[in-house]
């Protein structure tokens, strides 16, 4: 039973917290800070039970993930990033697209990782700080699998043959950076600030590989990185803003194999930022953003180790493909924030087109003749435009409403692949990139039934999306539910937490090949699926 005061205080409409974003050079906050930004707080982790980063991914627009090897290790942001490294493992699927394994020698996947950072400031007069930061971090894993995912005996009694190995990756992993940055500000008038950043930055990391695939590989890659960068903040008075930043980078990497194959390269990155901010009103913030960004071009290192046993045509198309070219990306962002309702309501709005100028795809081609499969980047021309929308409502001191919803739009001006189908290249044109869903959305409400008991109950999806070049086949889209119940009993809280409470089997990343001896090596799609229903209870004690 709830008193007559515990109902008012439910009944009565409270504003939307503060939330202060610490991912620049500054704390800002949330909902006048210019730029897109998603903030998973701890109650939204705590109502997932999330251990994992990838457990809160989905609560996010325009963001998706593939699996490296146990979890999420390749993140894509409103179409952009890796999908996976052609020599690094991944988490292979069962024959039959289900969650049982066929494998004899499942493998192992471990990490060890050793870090250490420091960080020091230094007062400069009044208005000034000049601070430092120097990390190290060291790792070794260790990953192995089955890689023809079968049993010795999957073709007893039928009239196939399968074939058995193993594939194991061993590296050691070792980083060091060093950050030197000065932050200081200025106010010339009543109203009118100044605040600047200006800084170097270096980094150095190794990766030894040891591969034991039908014998030993060894490999050694390492890359350094100088930079210098700044930031201006200009507020001339209460309502306008600038912001400008640049980032001047020199980029060097080297490669070597027992393969006989060694390579270096380096490159010159420019990126920039200029940003316009107004306070439209004591509650609305506008900003337009014009951004440019960079990735370091490289060596396709296994194409190229590979190069003098591939078969004459394989030659010609990989031969301008060696070498891959620096990508450049420009972006164009105009948004909107805004607290409404007596702060009751929190909106946040963006609108973006992006400019991808030879963008770095991952691609794959299969030499049969040869026994090649090859994974490498090709550069090509692209577009990615879209929105992003996110709500939260306080209907009242009970009920908070949310909403996260992304609309991506993405090309491929032109590329030319190998079609494992039809076992020749071909040029496609005005195609999705892959891992580019229209439609992702997260609703769901957050309800608190007294100070002891609170429930959130949530709705997540997406729309289906390619996952390859080589191919035309894609991920099949899907919408999971995700429900949560704590409650309180003074310092021990007791929660009951499900995720994917529907079961269904969805897909975070596929292949595409044939790897199955009993449908005679036939090309089909294999799924790397996302977890599957999970349930459980948590215990916490406060001391």
């Amino acid at each position: 039973m709830l008193s007559a005061q515990d109902l008012q205080a439910l009944q009565e409409p409270q504003e939307l917290e503060e939330v202060v974003v610490t991912a620049g050079f500054r704390d800002r906050d949330l909902m006048t800070s210019p730029g897109s930004v998603t903030v998973v707080d701890a109650e939204t982790a705590r109502d997932r039970a999330a251990q994992h980063l990838e457990s809160v991914l989905n609560a996010a627009p325009n963001i998706s993930y593939s699996s490296g090897g146990s979890r999420a290790r390749f993140i894509q942001v409103r179409g952009i990033g890796d999908l996976e490294q052609f020599l690094d493992p991944k988490h292979f699927p069962s024959l039959d697209n289900t969650r049982t394994t066929f494998a004899d020698e499942p493998g192992r996947d471990d990490q060890q990782s050793t870090a250490l950072a420091g960080r020091a400031e230094w007062l400069i007069g009044e208005a000034a700080t000049l601070g430092a930061v120097v990390t190290w971090l060291d790792s070794d894993l260790a990953y192995g699998f089955d890689e023809d995912w079968t049993f010795d005996g999957i073709c007893d009694g039928l009239a196939c043959e399968p074939y058995s190995g193993t594939d194991e990756y061993l590296r050691d992993r070792s980083e060091v950076s060093f950050d030197l940055r000065l932050l200081g500000e200025a106010r010339p008038g009543a109203a009118a600030s100044i605040e600047y950043v200006a800084g170097v930055y270096a980094q150095r990391r190794d990766e030894d590989l040891h591969r034991l695939y039908y014998g030993d590989f060894f490999s050694a890659y390492e890359t350094d990185r100088e930079a210098l960068y700044g930031q201006i903040d200009i507020a001339p008075g209460r309502k306008l803003s600038l912001t400008a930043g640049f980032r001047y980078e020199r980029f060097s990497d080297g490669y070597d194999d027992t393969g006989g194959f060694s390579s270096a390269s380096d490159d010159t990155l420019k990126s920039g930022e200029l940003t316009l901010a107004f306070d439209a009103s004591p509650d609305t913030t506008l900003y337009a953003t014009v951004s440019r960004g960079n990735k370091a071009g490289g060596v396709n290192t296994a194409a190229s180790a590979n190069f003098p046993f591939m078969q004459p045509r394989f030659q010609a198309f990989m031969h301008g493909r060696l070498l891959v070219g620096k990508e450049t990306l420009l972006n164009t962002e105009v948004g909107l924030k805004g607290r409404y309702l007596d702060g009751r309501l929190a909106l946040r709005a963006s609108l973006f087109d992006m400019d991808r100028d030879n963008a770095q795809l991952e691609s794959w081609m299969w030499d049969a003749a040869s026994f090649l499969w090859i994974g490498f980047l090709d550069n090509v021309d692209g577009s990615n435009k879209g929105a992003e929308l996110e709500l939260e409502f306080d209907a009242s001191a009970r009920a908070r409403l949310f909403a996260s919803i992304g609309w991506l739009d993405t090309d491929i001006e032109r590329i030319e692949t190998y079609d494992l189908d039809l076992g020749d290249f071909v040029v496609r044109t005005g195609i999705d990139q892959a891992k580019s869903p229209e439609l992702q959305f997260n609703l769901g409400a957050s309800i608190r039934f007294s100070d002891r008991w609170r429930a959130r109950v949530e709705l997540e999806g997406r729309d289906d999306s390619r996952f390859g070049y080589y191919h035309e086949r894609t991920l099949p889209s899907h919408t999971l539910l995700n429900a949560s119940v704590r409650a309180s009993f003074g310092s021990t809280e007791l929660q009951l937490w499900g995720r994917n409470l529907a079961d269904r089997d969805y897909a975070v990343h596929g292949l595409y090949f044939g790897n199955d001896p009993r449908k005679g090596w036939i090309n089909e799609s294999y799924f790397q699926y996302g977890e599957p229903r999970v349930v459980g209870v948590t215990v916490r004690h406060s001391f």
